[in-house]
C-alpha cells in the first residue's frame, strides 16, 4: 500500500505502530462497524481485525472503492509464524 508492505503510524492518542500490510490474513476476522476516522490510508474504511484463535487485537482490515478493495494491516509486533 502506498508503495510499501511496511508503514510506521499513529493513533490519534500518539501511539506508534509497525503495520505490515497483506492481502489476504486468514488468521485475522474483522470485527465492528467500518469507520473512516483518523484512516492512514486515504480512500479506506477501516474495522478491527483480531485473532481467530485467541481474540488478540491484531491490527485493522481495511475496504475501499479501490484495488485491492479489501487489505489488513497488522501489528508487526502482534505477528507470530507459530500456531496456537
Amino acid at each position: 500500500m502506498n508503495g510499501d508492505h511496511e508503514h510506521v503510524v499513529f493513533n490519534p492518542a500518539g501511539l506508534l505502530f509497525r503495520i505490515l500490510c497483506f492481502r489476504d490474513a486468514t488468521g485475522a476476522a474483522a470485527d465492528g462497524a467500518a469507520s473512516g476516522v483518523f484512516t492512514w490510508f486515504s480512500g479506506y474504511l477501516w474495522r478491527l481485525a483480531a485473532c481467530r484463535a485467541c481474540g488478540a487485537h491484531l491490527g485493522w482490515r481495511y475496504e475501499g472503492a479501490a484495488e485491492p478493495r479489501i487489505f489488513f494491516g497488522l501489528i508487526k509486533d502482534m505477528l507470530t509464524t507459530s500456531k496456537i
